[in-house]
């Protein structure tokens, strides 16, 4: 009687991904973008094509796996707006500083430029990233520290845009005072109350999500 091939198991099937992962990171910190392929990372993990296309169709998908490593953070809720920009921002640096992504990140900017199928991928890791943003401004126009009007979405394409050039090209590991400025800035052009617009005592240390 011919044996039957053990299941394979749901450690087996995490441990698969896990490589397939890593050895996504490994090459766009390596190689860039360009040097990315799905047989590369085949061979790197040690796993078939066949496995990795099952899960990621295309090496825009493996693209965004590694990016998934980076959490979104949950924003806190100090009862400040000034604060919760603070407290997320810092936090946000921190866990950016210790990742390798950090790298990869100007070579993928640039090449959404060119690539649309990338920059495609790319919008659904970015929308996520717009979300503890949204949270933090819609309790401010519920405390009356933001006009109900204010146009929110411009502003967090403005911190954005802002926190990235910083995150991937400032030498600066205590941005601190830039982002006072910045929020106030910002926070002044969105019609907040000067009694916001104030700086916030340092915030405590606190993990992520």
């Amino acid at each position: 009687m011919q044996r039957k091939k053990p299941a394979r198991t749901r450690r087996n099937s995490w441990e698969s991904e896990h490589a397939i992962s890593s050895a996504s990171l490994k090459l766009l910190l390596e190689h860039g973008y360009e040097g990315l392929s799905i047989s590369k990372v085949a061979a790197l993990a040690k796993a078939s094509k066949a496995t990795i296309y099952k899960r990621w169709p295309t090496k825009d998908h493996l693209v965004l796996e590694a990016f998934s490593q980076l959490s979104t953070l949950v924003p806190q809720d100090t009862g400040s707006l000034l604060e919760d920009l603070m407290d997320l921002h810092i936090r946000y640096f921190a866990a950016l500083q210790d990742s390798p992504l950090r790298s990869v990140l100007t070579r993928l900017m640039s090449e959404c430029i060119s690539n649309p199928s990338l920059q495609g991928a790319m919008e659904p890791w970015y929308e996520q990233r717009r979300m503890p943003l949204r949270l933090i401004f819609s309790r401010a126009i519920r405390r009356g520290e933001l006009p109900k009007d204010a146009d929110t979405e411009i502003a967090i394409d403005l911190l954005h845009g802002a926190v990235i050039m910083w995150a991937c090209f400032a030498t600066k590991e205590t941005p601190e005072e830039w982002l006072t400025r910045l929020f106030q800035s910002v926070l002044t052009a969105l019609g907040s109350s000067p009694a916001v617009i104030v700086k916030p005592s340092k915030p405590k240390s606190r993990k992520s999500a």
